[in-house]
C-alpha cells in the first residue's frame, strides 16, 4: 500500500463478542461491569491515538462529536481524524499507513488489557476521499473477511495445578471481597464495584461543590436519578418481595431500517466532506434520542414508584440508596438492552416504542422507530439464554413489521421451567404452532403487538387493545358487577392449553356463576401477574412524547 501525498488510509475498528461478553454471567454486578467496560473500550481510542502520536509533528483530531468539518484533506498538519465512534465500531482517517498500523496494534492491546476477552477486528483501505458510501462498503467487506480469517481469542483455561472458578471453569487469579475470581470476572466485578462506589460517593457528598461536582457530572451520564436513588446493582434489587416467583424482564430494543435509511441519506450527499458531516450528525442524533427516551422512562419509573401509590413496589435499599428496579446494560446507538422488574418489562418496552414513533428529522428525512423483544425469566435463569430469548422475540417483531410495513412491534415470551430449544420449536411444543394456532383449534398467541404513535383501541393486534384487555382482568364486569377471582383466571389460562371441550366446559361453568369472559385473550391471561399498567399508561401522556422534530 503506497503512502503518497494524494492517498490516505481509512480504517474501520469493530469490537466483536459484545453480547456474549456482557451476558456470560448470572451475576448482575458482573453483567453491569461488563456493559461499562464495553461502553468504555472504544472510548479508549482517542487516548490511544494521542499516545501513539507523541513525538510526531502535526496534530490529531479525536473529538468527532464537536467537529464542524472534515479536516484531514484540507489541513496538511492533521495526521489522523476520527470520523465517528459509536455502536461498537469506529472509523478513522489517517494520513499514513504506518501511523494507522501503530494505532491498531496499540488499540488491540488496550482492548485486551481492559476486557481480557473482547476481540478487536480491524480493516483499512487506501482512499482519495471521493465517495464515502463506496469506501464504507469496501471497509465493511474487508472487515468481514478479516473476521472470517481471525481466530477468536479465548482466556487461558485451567491447569491441574490451578484452582478454577465455579461458573466458567477459568483459573482463579484474583480475590475480591472474599471471593475467588478469574481475570475476566475480576475485571467485570471491579467495574461494577467502582460504579456502585461512585453512587455512594454522590449520596454522601451532596453539596455539589469541588471534587464532588466533577464526580457527579461524570456519573450522571449513567445515573439520572436524584440523590439517594440508584439503578439496581444486584439481581435481588429487581425482584419485589411480593413477587414470589422472582421473575425479571430482559428487554431488547433495536431500530428499524436504520442502515437502509442512512444509506439513502448518504447517497444524496454532494461530496466526502458532506458525507462525513452527515454521518456525524445522524450518529449523534440517533444515539441522543434513544438515550433521552430511556432516561425519560427511567425517571418516570422513579416518579411512579416514589410519588404515587406503589404498595406493590417496596423499593429496596442498598448502600443507603433507594433502588429503582431497572438497570441498563447496552445503550449504544439504536441498540438498547435493559433488565428490570418483570412487571415493568413489557409496558416499559411498549412505552419506549411509542415515545420513539414519530420522531422525524426534517433536515435529512430520518424517521425513528424500533421493535422490541422481552424475555420474562426467573432471576437465576442464565443471562445469555435470557438475552437470546429477548433477541428472538425482537426478530419476531421485525418479521411482523416487515409483513405489515408500518410501526414498531413488540413480542414477549414467558419462560416457565427450562429452556432447551429455539423459540419457534418451543412455541410449537407449548402453544401448538409457531404463529400461535393451537392444535386444538384455538389461536392462543396474538403477539407480536403493534405499537403505533397514536392510541389505537379498534385493532385487536394493537398494543393499546392488549393493554386495555389486561387492565380489564382486574376490573368489575359492568353487567354482573362481579370481579373474577385470580385463581379462576389462572385456571382458565391453564385450561386453554388442554382440549377444546375443557375450555368450553370451564367457560360454561364461569358463565353460570355470572362471569362473562368472551373478551379475554390467552396473551393477557399469561401476562396478568407480570404487568404494571401505569408503566405504559404514562407513555401516552403528551409530556412523555418530547419534541418530535
Amino acid at each position: 500500500m503506497s503512502e503518497n501525498s494524494s492517498t490516505y488510509v481509512l480504517a474501520l475498528y469493530d469490537i466483536s463478542g459484545i453480547q456474549n461478553y456482557i451476558f456470560a454471567s448470572s451475576r448482575l454486578k458482573e453483567n453491569v461491569g461488563a456493559s461499562l467496560i464495553v461502553g468504555q473500550v472504544l472510548l479508549e481510542l482517542p487516548k490511544v491515538i494521542h499516545d501513539v502520536f507523541q513525538n510526531r509533528s502535526g496534530r490529531v483530531l479525536t473529538d468527532w462529536e464537536e467537529a464542524s468539518a472534515f479536516q484531514i484533506r484540507t489541513e496538511a498538519d492533521v495526521q489522523a481524524e476520527i470520523i465517528y465512534n459509536g455502536g461498537g465500531s469506529a472509523i478513522v482517517a489517517y494520513r499514513e499507513l504506518s501511523f494507522c498500523n501503530e494505532v491498531t496494534i496499540a488499540l488491540a492491546k488496550r482492548v485486551l488489557e481492559v476486557s481480557y476477552s473482547l476481540t478487536l477486528a480491524a480493516a483499512c483501505i487506501e482512499t482519495e476521499f471521493v465517495n464515502y458510501v463506496c469506501d464504507r462498503t469496501k471497509l465493511g467487506e474487508k472487515l468481514e473477511q478479516a473476521k472470517a480469517r481471525m481466530s477468536r481469542q479465548h482466556p487461558l483455561g485451567g491447569l491441574p495445578i490451578t484452582e478454577q472458578e465455579g461458573i466458567g471453569g477459568l483459573p482463579v487469579t484474583h480475590r475480591l471481597l472474599g471471593e475467588n475470581l478469574s481475570s475476566v470476572q475480576y475485571l467485570k466485578r471491579s467495574a461494577g464495584e467502582q460504579d456502585n462506589n461512585e453512587q455512594e460517593i454522590i449520596h454522601q457528598k451532596q453539596s455539589g461543590e469541588g471534587q464532588n461536582s466533577r464526580v457527579k457530572d461524570q456519573f450522571l451520564k449513567n445515573n439520572p436519578f436524584p440523590d439517594g436513588f440508584s439503578y439496581a446493582v444486584e439481581m435481588d434489587d429487581l425482584i419485589s418481595s411480593e413477587n414470589e416467583d422472582g421473575y425479571v424482564a430482559v428487554v431488547h430494543i433495536d431500530g428499524n431500517n436504520m442502515g437502509k435509511q442512512l444509506q439513502e441519506i448518504l447517497n444524496r450527499c454532494a461530496d466526502y466532506e458532506d458525507s462525513v458531516k452527515t454521518i456525524r450528525t445522524l450518529s449523534k442524533t440517533i444515539s441522543t434520542k434513544y438515550r433521552e427516551i430511556f432516561t425519560m422512562l427511567a425517571l418516570e419509573t422513579h416518579r411512579q414508584l416514589t410519588e404515587e401509590d406503589s404498595d406493590s413496589f417496596q423499593l429496596k435499599t442498598r448502600n443507603r440508596l433507594k433502588i429503582i428496579p431497572i438497570r441498563p446494560l447496552i445503550i449504544d446507538g439504536d441498540d438498547i438492552t435493559f433488565i428490570c422488574n418483570a412487571r415493568l418489562g413489557v409496558p416499559l418496552a411498549a412505552a419506549f416504542l411509542r415515545c420513539l414513533e414519530g420522531i422525524h428529522d426534517p433536515n435529512f428525512g430520518l424517521s425513528l422507530s424500533a421493535c422490541a423483544g422481552v424475555a420474562l425469566v426467573h432471576g437465576h435463569f442464565p443471562f445469555n439464554l435470557a438475552y437470546e430469548i429477548a433477541e428472538s422475540c425482537c426478530k419476531n417483531s421485525k418479521k411482523k413489521r416487515k409483513e405489515a410495513g408500518t410501526s414498531g412491534y413488540l413480542d414477549f415470551h414467558l419462560v416457565r421451567g427450562s429452556y432447551l430449544q429455539d423459540m419457534e420449536q418451543l412455541r410449537i411444543n407449548i402453544y401448538g404452532e409457531s404463529d400461535g394456532e393451537h392444535l386444538t383449534g384455538y389461536k392462543l398467541l396474538n403477539r407480536p403487538y403493534r405499537v403505533s404513535e397514536a392510541v389505537d383501541l379498534s385493532d385487536s393486534g394493537s398494543f393499546d387493545h392488549f393493554h386495555q384487555l389486561i387492565c380489564s382482568l382486574s376490573e368489575l364486569d359492568q353487567q354482573t358487577n362481579k370481579k373474577l377471582p385470580r385463581s379462576r383466571l389462572k385456571k382458565l389460562y391453564e385450561t386453554y392449553l388442554l382440549e377444546p371441550k375443557d375450555v368450553e366446559n370451564l367457560l360454561q361453568e364461569y358463565s353460570s356463576r355470572g362471569y362473562e369472559l368472551d373478551a379475554f385473550s390467552f396473551d393477557a391471561l399469561e401476562l396478568m401477574d407480570l404487568y404494571e399498567p401505569r408503566a405504559f399508561s404514562s407513555a401516552s401522556d403528551s409530556r412523555m412524547k418530547g419534541d418530535k422534530a
